[in-house]
Parts: C-alpha cells; structure tokens; sequence
C-alpha cells in the first residue's frame, strides 16, 4: 500500500509503485523528506503516538485531497466518467492486470495529469478511520479529519488497488488498514 511513484525525469524506465510499506514507513519517509530540505518535521513520534505537528514540511494528503487529486475536477464514479469500460484505460484492476502490480504511467492520467489513482495500489492518507465520520462531523472537520493516532491505529487508504473490481475502485472508495500494516 502506499502513492504510486512519479515517472519524471524516467525517461524510458519503467517504474514500479511502491509496494509492502506502512503508514507509519510513508510519515518516516516525509519527515526525511523534510529534513533534506531543511523542513520542520510534519509529524512527531512518541512510542505508542504519531503526532501531527502542523509546522509545515511534507505529510501525507488527506482523505479528501487524495479524492480530489483522484477525481480531477469530475464528479463521476471515477475519473474518466461513470462507465466501467471506460476506466479500463485508466486503471490497473483485476480485470486488466492478471491482480498482479504494473509500471506506473503505463495508463492514461487524469484531468490533472496524475497517473494510477485507481487501482494498482492504495494510497495512504493522513486520515485516522472513524466508520461514521462523514455522518457526524461538518465543516472543515470533515475536510481536513487529521488528528493523532496511535501506532497500531487505523489509517485510511484510499484509490484501489491491483485486486479490485472497477465498482471498489471509485473515485471516493476508502477502506482502512492498521497504520503498521504493509
């Protein structure tokens, strides 16, 4: 689970998404990140607690700017429209790619120019999994739901991944894994 990688600068190289790296490993490697270019850190560890320390430095999106970045301006069950067949040329599902992982870029981008936001692999978020969220918070609460979580806590992900149907891999799809998980 985890952002597909960028391709600029590749030139003809195939890249591949970053597999089998936690939450906790993703916020790591932002505050690293952050350190080389001389950043504040964006989270703080303790031993049981990632802290967000909102002083700036690279983090990860949260759940609704992975939906937005996914969604490129749409407002359909996926990027490229509400067809399924339509997201064949977009997306790495099961029915397109055996459930095995593919070079990132190898599909069309989004509206945005983003490739992979659905399917291939999960996104992690910054967002702590709350089941009934959305039905109980308003405003920018629910927009920007970052909040501390503990080291075996629940983190969302979102996009899809490599062994999803093109119905759980909609543009606003979420499921939530611990945030030690790979």
């Amino acid at each position: 689970m985890n952002s597909a990688s960028l391709t600029e600068g590749a030139g003809d190289r195939l890249l591949a998404p970053i597999e089998t790296v936690t939450s906790i490993n993703c916020v790591e490697f932002c505050n690293q990140l952050s350190r080389g270019e001389g950043l504040e850190w964006a989270y703080r560890f303790t031993q049981d607690l990632v802290t967000q320390t909102d002083v700036g430095g690279y983090r990860l999106p949260t759940e609704a700017e992975c939906e937005f970045s996914c969604r490129a301006g749409t407002t359909t069950q996926f990027n490229t429209g509400d067809d399924p067949v339509g997201l064949a040329g977009a997306a790495w599902i099961v029915a397109e790619n055996g459930d095995q992982t593919k070079p990132v870029a190898q599909k069309q981008p989004n509206a945005f120019g983003l490739f992979d936001m659905h399917g291939n692999v999960f996104e992690w978020v910054d967002d702590v999994w709350r089941q009934d969220w959305y039905g109980t918070t308003t405003g920018a609460a629910a927009i920007d739901p970052r909040c501390d979580v503990g080291i075996e806590g629940r983190r969302i992900v979102g996009g899809g991944e490599k062994s999803f149907s093109w119905a759980e891999a909609r543009s606003g799809a979420r499921d939530a894994y611990a945030a030690d998980s790979a």
